[in-house]
């Protein structure tokens, strides 16, 4: 029999706290009717009441922004009070829980739009890249050249054709895809002039010098003191070689520059990756949400 008054008490508790609601035709009693609402509840369930109003607000202030026509003459407060009159404790919790399910999805659906352009610019230039590389890059050594370090590339014609009209580019760059130095050279003489051919199988060497600054701003790197010629610099995060950044061929003109793709696209399109996963494994709930004061 004791126990049966414990329960029904308790279910008398908890219906009473159900059947509580906001009063939201002013803002004094939308206060006095939202205190009596957090009197009955626990104090986890007080904070999560507190969260889900603000989150409410936050949802009034994003309507009122999106669709001003349909608010014109409403202040935040008024379409606050609109949104939680007649509402329970449960009420205003399941509001504020599917604003933050719809805001979490349309963030998804926004990143994903601007990474369908990177990704389309991103797929673009991985294909263009390809074509070039019929006039492949790579590099031999990093040697000095009256005192500087000097980089030498390989370019090597891996089609069946003879290819003609070209521009090549010997770079030094960051791990990260950041460009530091690079030459370019419109045909395998080193010369300014448009006309050069490289037969099937053929080879060249093109070089390009490392500067002062280069030196200067990366000095982890033991420029002066370190035995050439070295192959490899990927201990200190850099990578230096060859590409071809401009292809004429069958009347057709492969050009690097027209993907319009550099390297802070490259670091975007890594963070919106990131950014998305991320985003997408998450789960907004209102106790993940902070209360600041």
């Amino acid at each position: 029999m004791k126990k049966l008054v414990i329960i029904s008490s308790i279910l008398l508790l908890f219906l009473s706290s159900c059947s509580e609601k906001i009063d939201g035709s002013s803002e004094e009693k939308f206060k006095a009717s939202a205190e009596k609402v957090k009197s009955k509840l626990s104090t986890e369930d007080q904070k999560r009441f507190e969260v889900a109003l603000r989150v409410i607000t936050a949802s009034a202030m994003k309507h009122k922004f999106d669709h001003p026509e349909e608010d014109k003459d409403k202040s935040f407060n008024e379409i606050v009070l609109e949104m939680v009159n007649g509402k329970s404790y449960d009420n205003v919790v399941d509001i504020a829980e599917q604003y933050l399910a719809e805001s979490h999805k349309m963030e998804i659906a926004g990143l994903k739009k601007d990474m369908a352009d990177l990704a389309g610019r991103k797929a673009q230039e991985v294909a263009l890249t390809k074509e070039l590389d019929m006039l492949k890059g790579s590099l031999v050594k990093i040697d000095l050249v009256n005192g500087e370090p000097t980089i030498f590339a390989e370019f090597k014609n891996l089609s069946k054709d003879t290819l003609y009209r070209f521009t090549c580019s010997v770079y030094l760059k960051t791990d990260s895809g950041k460009f530091l130095t690079s030459s370019s050279s419109n045909s395998h003489t080193g010369k300014t002039s448009a006309n050069g051919t490289v037969n099937p199988n053929d080879t060249f060497i093109a070089t390009a010098g490392i500067g002062q600054l280069i030196m200067r701003d990366y000095p982890h790197v033991p420029w002066k003191t370190m035995k050439y010629p070295v192959k490899d610099l990927s201990q200190y995060h850099l990578i230096a070689g060859g590409m071809t950044k401009q292809l004429r061929m069958y009347e057709r003109e492969h050009d690097l520059s027209s993907v319009k793709w550099d390297y802070w696209d490259e670091v975007n399109f890594v963070k919106m990756t990131t950014l998305i996963k991320k985003r997408e494994a998450q789960k907004p709930t209102l106790d993940n949400l902070e209360l600041s004061k």
